[in-house]
């Protein structure tokens, strides 16, 4: 199996902690601006640029990489068995 749920979850979530921490600053930001909807906008788009953004795209790179590492073993044991068959076949 390619990679499990434990693992997924593991890659998708590391540093969810400072996303979260970002995202609660984000919210004061917002309690604090009230009905400023302009400051609003701003804080939102800086959010995203700044935190959402980057945090999405590591936990994409590092879901890609722990794929990879199976897909990695799978190709090398796949190797070993061709060598194998092909060498009864011969």
């Amino acid at each position: 199996m390619i990679l499990g749920n434990e693992r997924a979850r593991k890659a998708w979530f590391a540093g969810f902690g400072e996303w979260q921490s970002r995202f609660n600053q984000m919210l004061a930001g917002c309690a604090a601006a009230g009905n400023n909807s302009a400051r609003l906008k701003v804080l939102g788009k800086t959010f995203m640029r700044d935190v959402m953004v980057p945090y999405m795209d590591a936990a994409k790179d590092r879901l890609l990489t722990e794929i990879a590492k199976d897909v990695q073993r799978l190709c090398e044991k796949a190797k070993r068995l061709d060598g194998f068959v092909n060498k009864e076949n011969k």
